[in-house]
């Protein structure tokens, strides 16, 4: 056999065991990961599905924690994600704005909602430059990696088994946009749904404190409802 292929399909080998080395880290870093999970406060809870309840004057809360199913998939390795629902059962219309919504950890340090704007950016810088170095990206057009859609510009060289192509890919962001909470006034008899996001919150802290204020129409001061979470380890 010829020494060159010799070496080149023991350096594509090579290159394998590698890339799975590789995924396989991925993979477990993922799997110890935190959740939120929580706490009696004078409400509902269900802490298996990470979620709260709590009804107050006619207003129901429900917050729920992991609930990310969209797209990017590891949103979680970038900022903290809460799914909230406001059902309005009276006959006045509510107002909820970012600036009503707050997190609190056990220092009573303040993390403020982010914009879906705010959010993009994060992303954006952290997928930056992002790229996947694998021949077998070469002969295809597109690439699909989980349940998002990744289009990459490869140079375009001859193919050699042994050589490495890079390829960038990146990622829709749109579902940051479509699934947001979007702030604003909630009429009687009506629902306001969708995800608050939040920076991530840092490894040593324990626990974690929702403070969702509302305002009635005649009313000058809001009401607050409070939700706290405990932050575990889960191995999945």
């Amino acid at each position: 056999m010829n020494n060159s292929l010799i070496f080149s399909n023991r350096l594509l080998v090579s290159r394998i065991i590698n890339f799975a080395l590789i995924l396989a880290i991925v993979f477990l870093a993922g799997c110890a990961s935190r959740r939120l999970v929580p706490l009696p406060n004078g409400g509902l809870i269900n802490p298996e599905l990470q979620r709260a309840t709590k009804n107050e004057n006619g207003v129901t809360v429900t917050v729920q924690a992991s609930a990310w199913h969209g797209t990017p998939s590891d949103l979680g390795r970038y900022v903290t994600s809460l799914y909230v629902v406001i059902q309005n059962d009276t006959t006045s219309t509510l107002s909820l704005g970012y600036e009503d919504v707050m997190l609190f950890d056990e220092n009573r340090t303040q993390y403020n909602a982010l914009t879906s704007e705010t959010v993009v950016k994060i992303l954006q810088a952290a997928y930056q430059g992002t790229y996947v170095f694998s021949p077998f990206f070469s002969f295809y057009g597109s690439v699909f990696i989980g349940s998002g859609f990744f289009s990459y510009y490869p140079y375009y060289y001859p193919f050699y088994p042994w050589w490495d192509y890079p390829v960038y890919y990146q990622v829709p962001l749109d579902d940051i946009f479509d699934q947001a909470l979007m702030p604003g006034l909630i009429n009687p008899n009506a629902k306001l749904q969708g995800f608050i996001y939040f920076q991530r919150i840092p490894p040593k802290i324990k626990n974690v404190t929702l403070e969702i204020g509302y305002k009635f129409e005649a009313e000058p001061e809001p009401n607050i409802l409070s939700f706290p979470f405990a932050i575990e380890k889960s191995r999945k």
